[in-house]
């Protein structure tokens, strides 16, 4: 008999689907996979004799944070586990994409016997780039003290702007003709090309030409350029640029989130 063991991603607060609070405030079953995650927000306590009101130390108390084995995945692979379980449900492509792209880089390096403490740091910098909590080991090692999340919504490091579609592939040459519909693009930047059929496709653009086949360092609006690309990608796929956030903006991000909720 194969043991399936859960790695990676959101825990929930309750038994997971048996959660009554989204069915209670908006009427929508989390047995039925359509959780609004009530739990996620900040909340206050009340005293019901009094009155009072009082915020605890962390507002997000039903809000843990997420699941990520990527540092003792060798243990649970000794303990007998044989399939990993990942979240990938209502997740974007970027996350699916980069998250097992994470867990299979680890398991062929336990493998190798390469699963070193500069692979797992690596690895745990890639998968901060997309939607996460922050990680825990939730129940492996014994109940988990204050492994909650300390904001609303995503840590994550990185964001993916749209910029255009693909409106051509040259399969020998295995390069990509783009249509910049927004914002620009840059030699040296960080891709995402997404499709319904080409999943994702990670590519950093080292150079980039114009229709007259010249090597540019910015191509923008209304452009069409080309780069290579490292897979097979089709027409209209989606094409984002990856950039950076910063800790203010992710601040500000959570109290405009937080600010909205309040005023809605």
């Amino acid at each position: 008999m194969e043991i399936e063991a859960f790695v990676h991603g959101a825990m929930c607060i309750s038994v997971s689907g048996r959660c009554f609070m989204s069915g209670f405030e908006n009427g929508l079953s989390a047995n039925r996979g359509m959780c609004r995650q009530m739990c996620r927000r900040a909340y206050k306590v009340t005293d019901a004799e009094t009155g009072s009101e009082f915020k605890v130390e962390n507002q997000y108390v039903m809000s843990p944070e997420d699941m990520c084995a990527i540092d003792f995945l060798d243990k649970v692979l000794d303990a007998g586990v044989q399939v990993l379980k990942i979240e990938g449900r209502g997740r974007a492509p970027e996350y699916v994409f980069t998250v097992v792209s994470a867990y299979r880089k680890a398991l062929d390096a336990i493998e190798a016997g390469t699963y070193t403490k500069e692979l797992i740091e690596e690895l745990f910098t890639d998968l901060r780039t997309v939607y996460n909590r922050g990680p825990s080991k939730g129940f492996y090692f014994g109940r988990p003290v204050g492994a909650w999340s300390r904001s609303y919504g995503s840590k994550a490091t990185t964001r993916k702007i749209h910029v255009g579609r693909v409106t051509h592939f040259f399969p020998r040459a295995s390069v990509a003709e783009i249509l910049v519909q927004s914002g620009e693009l840059q030699a040296g930047d960080n891709m995402y090309i997404i499709g319904p059929t080409t999943g994702t496709v990670k590519v950093c653009v080292e150079e980039i030409r114009n229709e007259s086949g010249e090597s540019i360092s910015e191509a923008t609006k209304g452009m069409t350029v080309t780069f290579s690309v490292p897979d097979i990608v089709r027409n209209n796929d989606d094409v984002f640029v990856i950039e950076q956030v910063s800790e203010s903006e992710s601040e500000n991000k959570k109290n405009t989130r937080l600010h909205d909720r309040i005023q809605g």
